[in-house]
């Protein structure tokens, strides 16, 4: 059986190849992003920076959230970066998205991710913030996802997995993600008009844990 550490490093080691990397077709720090999307609540523009919090170690300061790598590749405030999926099992805080704020985080798959690897994401309790629409898409701020496993709904902050992605290979209730492929974690509060104590007038934060296995 292979390790899940092997897994991850294959994930993250990739073979020299052409355009490879997020910055491919122009995706570098929310590039393809649009400055304001449609939701049922009215327009939401894209926030693209934040302090991140990620208990019991720390704050980065000023974080590009364009990024999934800057999000979920760091467990605490002082390591280095890991390339996606990402650290096992952190709990970023984003401090403050806008009630009426969206957030596309990009990511590259690797051309060598293995079919096996899976990531199953939860909304947790401590720092949860209102509920969450979270989605898996090519498209930056896309909540209309073609996979309906690529897409959750009100998502309370329960500590309940909200939303699993698969490499290639099938999986029951998995939102399925291709090698060498650019995609997008989309987040938006589900009613900008929801309060929370995680919540100042016109902001609030969210902590999301990402768990991985394969």
């Amino acid at each position: 059986m292979i390790s899940i550490a092997a897994l991850l490093l294959a994930a993250a080691t990739s073979q020299t190849q052409p355009n490879d990397g997020i910055f491919k077709d122009g995706m570098d720090s929310g590039a393809s992003c649009p400055d304001t999307i449609s939701s049922p609540h009215g327009p939401l523009n894209y926030r693209s920076t934040s302090d991140i919090l990620y208990l019991p170690n720390g704050v980065r300061h000023n974080v590009d959230v364009s990024e999934f790598d800057n999000i979920f590749g760091h467990i605490d405030a002082l390591d280095d970066l890991t390339d996606w999926p990402g650290v096992p099992g952190t709990s970023p805080t984003i401090k403050t998205i806008g009630r009426n704020e969206y957030v596309g985080a990009a990511f590259h798959v690797p051309f060598t991710a293995p079919s096996s690897l899976y990531g199953r994401l939860k909304h947790v309790i401590y720092s949860g913030g209102p509920h969450i629409d979270a989605s898996i898409s090519r498209t930056c701020g896309d909540f209309e996802p073609v996979d309906p496993y690529c897409l959750a709904l009100n998502s309370a902050n329960d500590d309940q997995v909200f939303l699993t992605w698969r490499v290639s290979a099938e999986m029951f209730h998995a939102c399925t993600i291709e090698p060498d492929g650019d995609y997008f974690l989309n987040i938006r509060f589900t009613n900008p008009n929801e309060n929370s104590p995680d919540c100042a007038a016109n902001a609030c934060e969210t902590t999301i844990q990402q768990y991985l296995g394969g």
